[in-house]
């Protein structure tokens, strides 16, 4: 499995672990196109009771194909502060891409 941060999010490193068949996850680059996709997410499969996973499918300028995008809804809570970046304008909500803040890109 090869984990990479936003700083690698493009075609050339995804398309060259793809070809290789090595399975990844890639934090992605917030881009408005990605925060449209993410604000359309209506499926939401609960992980517990604070936190859902959403995905959908989007092929960015430049690029060869589609691929799948995974995003983590995170329910706000008074005594914890959220870990993701604040991607949506929904109460009491934060909508944030796994694994460290906002994005990924996952092939397994």
């Amino acid at each position: 499995m090869v984990r990479a941060d936003a700083g690698f999010f493009d075609q050339q490193l995804l398309g060259f672990l793809e070809q290789r068949g090595l399975p990844y996850i890639v934090i992605a680059r917030l881009t408005l196109w990605l925060k449209r996709e993410a604000a359309r997410v209506t499926a939401w499969r609960a992980l517990d009771e604070h936190y859902a996973v959403g995905e959908f499918s989007l092929q960015l300028f430049g690029w060869d194909r589609p691929r799948r995008f995974v995003v983590i809804r995170e329910q706000l809570r008074a005594e914890r502060p959220s870990l993701g970046r604040k991607l949506l304008e929904v109460p009491m909500r934060a909508y944030r891409f796994p694994i460290r803040d906002i994005c990924i890109v996952w092939r397994v």
